[in-house]
């Protein structure tokens, strides 16, 4: 009878133990906390890129609204000034390549202004760059899309909507064209 009174004693003891119980919380509660963290740094990631695009867009759009990229004389093409106008305002946190545009001649502000996106995330036609139709008084359209890929493994299944684990960011800036005709040849939109 006394032996099994000490069994039963240590069995009590054995369940009323506590010890470790934090670590088992602990542990069962991490991933979740780790996951909820890593995706909120992905989301403000995300956010960031588009709020980079927006200013990348409108400094890039400035240039065709004040005439400086239509009457560029460097040896540089306009279409790779305009790149590179794009890609400096985003510096290293946008990748270039992952960058597309279209710049585009409108006849009024009421025109169609649909894009046209293919099931691989590129905008169709894949290069537009009317530049040398744009002139002074001219509506004119610039679009911008970047394609954002994300790295969290189940939050990028969550939130992608292309192939890669992608999603798309896209800025659009419509505006008329200042008149800053200097030059004879400059095409004249001007009502």
């Amino acid at each position: 009878m006394g032996r099994r009174q000490g069994q039963n004693h240590k069995t009590k003891s054995w369940f009323k133990n506590e010890d470790g119980v934090t670590a088992i919380e602990f542990s069962l509660l991490a991933l979740p906390f780790i996951m909820t963290i890593t995706a909120t740094i992905e989301l403000a990631l995300f956010m960031m890129a588009g709020a980079i695009l927006e200013g990348a867009t409108s400094d890039a759009a400035r240039t065709i609204k004040t005439g400086q990229l239509q009457q560029s004389e460097l040896a540089t093409p306009p279409i790779e000034l305009f790149k590179e106008k794009l890609c400096e305002h985003g510096g290293a946190f946008l990748k270039c390549d992952d960058i597309q545009f279209h710049v585009k001649k409108l006849t009024a502000f009421d025109d169609d202004l649909s894009i046209q996106i293919d099931e691989e995330g590129a905008i169709m036609p894949a290069q537009l760059f009317e530049i040398d139709q744009i002139g002074p008084g001219c509506v004119a359209l610039v679009r911008v899309v970047y394609s954002y890929k994300f790295k969290t493994p189940f939050f990028a299944s969550a939130f992608s909507n292309y192939p890669d684990n992608r999603r798309l960011h896209m800025s659009t800036s419509v505006f008329r064209t200042e008149p800053y005709a200097f030059k004879a040849s400059d095409p004249d939109c001007v009502v």
